[in-house]
């Protein structure tokens, strides 16, 4: 049986420390500890005579992916990977590394939809326009959306982008989701 999780993210005080207690503590139970760059370490159970080291080799994949900054990198890893050849604690990290990368996404829509629509409202022509009419059109017909729709992403990007940075910013390193950033 295999587990994969991902344990702990983003340390910086008393790192090598820490990770030396865990490394430690890992081996005494039999499991695999393995770090990366970004400071999460990720755990596995060492291989077993039945031949299960690629299932082990392709969660511990996924495992590194959900603790990977969010990118195109990132993403495609994710794409090679069929979720159905990992193991259910497998399955459920690849379920959350693409949720990161769907955040990360939305952070990039954000953006597009602010260079679309403009950082500010537009102003009507005559009395017969009303504001952001245009950019309203160009954005509902893009995504397929109601004017209504569109015009509430609008105002959510602007708002984000303009207003909330930070909340812009945990968006695009997936550690909310657009559900999160939309309330």
């Amino acid at each position: 049986m295999t587990k994969t999780g991902l344990h702990l993210v983003n340390l910086n005080s008393d790192f090598s420390l820490l990770q030396h207690k865990v490394e430690k503590i890992g081996r005494n139970n039999g499991l695999d500890i393995t770090d990366n760059k970004n400071g999460a370490i990720g755990y596995s159970e060492h291989a077993t005579c039945d031949g299960n080291q690629t299932e082990l080799d392709r969660n511990q994949k996924v495992v590194e992916l959900l603790a990977a900054y969010p990118g195109i990198e990132t993403l495609t890893g994710l794409v090679e990977i069929d979720p159905d050849t990992l193991s259910r604690g497998g399955r459920i990290d690849y379920l959350a590394a693409l949720e990161r990368q769907s955040a990360w996404l939305q952070a990039l829509l954000q953006r597009a939809i602010i260079a679309v629509a403009g950082e500010a409202p537009s102003v009507a022509e005559n009395m017969w326009d009303g504001i952001d009419d245009a950019e309203r059109e160009d954005v509902a017909a893009v995504l397929r959306l109601s004017g209504n729709t569109a015009q509430m992403r609008i105002d959510v990007a602007r708002t984000l982008v303009n207003h909330l940075p930070n909340t812009c910013s945990a968006l695009a390193m997936g550690e909310i989701s657009s559900a999160h950033a939309d309330a």
